[in-house]
């Protein structure tokens, strides 16, 4: 019987040797599998941030691209910093151009020299025009076509006297006053490229 135990030992004590480093050798590769599999898993995870970045990345050109057009009209719709005179050169423009005696009461303007490009702030004059009824209200029309954006409000419209001499009593023709606050939007710009 000790020969059958030893024989049996012969073939069990290398099947259980070959068993445990097989054992073994299956605990390193899973545990190497599964730290590869992470691997994996954090490369996929980057690659598809990576590729959700340049999706929005293109998306964002593609709308910068298409709005070009609308962002230059945009900053055409602001007075620039330093061009105040220009403004106040529009609305003394009015006169000649609406048959009307335009003059200008009072101006304010934000100081925006030393503010950063970008910076937004406001120009405002109070204004008044002279002339026939036409006149005066195509005096209006114009200072809301200004080629800003601008707002007109405390409107006021009072009928005068026609001037002595005019011949305006004589047609029956009354001179009208139409006064109005004017505001705009500065907006401060690097100093090259001030109009």
């Amino acid at each position: 019987m000790k020969h059958a135990l030893n024989k049996t030992l012969v073939f069990v004590a290398p099947s259980v040797l070959v068993l445990a480093v097989a054992l073994f050798l299956y605990v390193i590769l899973f545990r190497q599998i599964g730290a590869s599999t992470d691997r994996a898993r954090l490369a996929k995870d980057i690659v598809q941030a990576e590729a959700s970045t340049q999706s929005q990345s293109a998306s964002l050109r593609a709308e910068y691209q298409a709005t070009a057009d609308q962002r230059s009209r945009l900053t055409g719709l602001f007075v620039p910093s330093g061009g105040e005179v220009s403004f106040i050169e529009a609305l003394e423009s009015l006169g000649p151009a609406s048959g009307t005696a335009v003059s200008i009461s009072s101006i304010s303007a934000d100081p925006l020299d030393k503010a950063s490009s970008g910076t937004v702030g406001a120009i405002s004059a109070d204004v008044s025009a002279r002339g026939s009824w036409a006149a005066v209200m195509k005096a209006l029309v114009l200072a809301e076509s200004l080629p800003y954006q601008t707002v007109v409000d405390q409107v006021t419209v009072t009928k005068g006297q026609s001037a002595p001499g005019s011949g305006a009593s004589a047609s029956g023709a009354a001179l009208w006053q139409i006064s109005y606050h004017v505001s705009a939007l500065l907006l401060a710009v690097p100093p090259l490229s001030r109009s």
